[in-house]
């Protein structure tokens, strides 16, 4: 099964309130295509927990800009990686309509 590097993007929530930090991931995942790793990926559970103030704390993934197979790009580098506007950053941060 081929190797893939996945880059995610993750929305927070505290209290149920979009809160404006993002957190970005690479991760090293397999799967039989794109398509399948994106869905593996959107399927894993929120990451969910309460801060010092005991207020849920709920990581959500937004978006997976970029998903390379490992080793796609053997002159080079750079493992993975993506361009993205500022337009587009700031919807990540916002909940699904």
């Amino acid at each position: 099964m081929p190797t893939w590097i996945a880059i995610e993007v993750y929305r927070c929530e505290v209290a149920g309130k979009p809160s404006p930090s993002l957190d970005f991931v690479a991760r090293r995942v397999t799967g039989e295509t794109i398509e399948a790793v994106e869905a593996s990926l959107f399927a894993e559970p929120n990451v969910v927990y309460e801060n010092e103030h005991n207020e849920k704390v709920e990581w959500i993934l937004s978006s997976v800009p970029s998903i390379q197979e490992e080793g796609s790009n053997p002159n080079d580098d750079e493992l993975a990686g993506f361009i993205a506007e500022l337009p587009e950053i700031e919807k990540w941060s916002q909940p699904s309509a």
